[in-house]
């Protein structure tokens, strides 16, 4: 069953670069009181890969994992909740993060909406 009142169409993208382990970027930023985002799907593209390493998405920064792609090897992961999306927690941003070793390059573009 679909969400509250939706703004739909919206997607967002981030080169994630590590230099250092772990490595946050927030991915889209908190939508404000009383929203929340409603991840639909992620796409995670992995193009210089270590091993040993991975790419969380979480709920806020260092919240509940929604997905996670391997980063030991280059390729892309993708992560769908289908239409009716998986709600973040009200006012928090979308972050990544990747953990284990460091000097993986990748990018995350997601498709979200906003609900109230």
């Amino acid at each position: 069953m679909p969400h509250g009142n939706r703004v739909a169409g919206l997607s967002a993208f981030a080169l994630l670069d590590t230099a250092s382990d772990p490595d946050d970027t927030t991915i889209v930023a908190a939508p404000g009181v009383a929203l929340k985002i409603n991840l639909i799907r992620a796409l995670i593209f992995v193009t210089v890969e270590q091993t040993g390493s991975t790419i969380i998405l979480e709920d806020g920064a260092g919240g509940a994992i929604l997905g996670a792609a391997n980063a030991a090897s280059s390729g892309t992961t993708v992560i769908d909740y289908a239409q009716n999306g998986r709600l973040l927690t009200a006012n928090t941003l979308l972050n990544a993060t990747i953990v284990g070793a460091t000097g993986v390059i990748s990018a995350v573009w997601v498709e979200y909406t906003t609900v109230t």
